[in-house]
């Protein structure tokens, strides 16, 4: 049952690195500069919701790695169409969103403190 529960963990955090990547990609050049913000922030924000829910960093590792193999995707040539252009914020989300996106997996630990329950009788 562990096992399995580690699995599905796992491909969860690969399908969220993936929905978050392409979600960056749409938003990241809607209105500039915010929507390049958002699309970062965003993509900070799942990697540390992987990170708070796994406590894992094979699975942060896997979010970044889905993340960061879905904007890559999207700034080469496919057929006619490029979605992430070159210029200032698509350069600034292809090499600052992947550092942003790793981040989580090089810091420590949280800290997490017991909580004592006191049954009243």
């Amino acid at each position: 049952m562990k096992r399995a529960q580690s699995l599905l963990t796992r491909f969860a955090a690969i399908v969220l690195g993936a929905f978050s990547g392409a979600m960056a990609t749409f938003i990241h050049h809607a209105f500039v500069p915010i929507g390049l913000i958002v699309a970062l922030l965003g993509s900070i924000g799942g990697a540390m919701l992987v990170r708070s829910l796994t406590s894992s960093r094979v699975s942060i590792s896997l979010f970044a790695i889905a993340w960061t193999a879905v904007i890559f995707r999207a700034g080469t040539y496919s057929g006619e169409e490029l979605l992430i252009m070159p210029n200032t914020v698509g350069y600034t989300l292809l090499y600052l969103g992947p550092i942003l996106v790793f981040a989580p997996v090089f810091l420590p630990e949280p800290k997490t403190r017991e909580i004592k329950v006191v049954e009243l009788v």
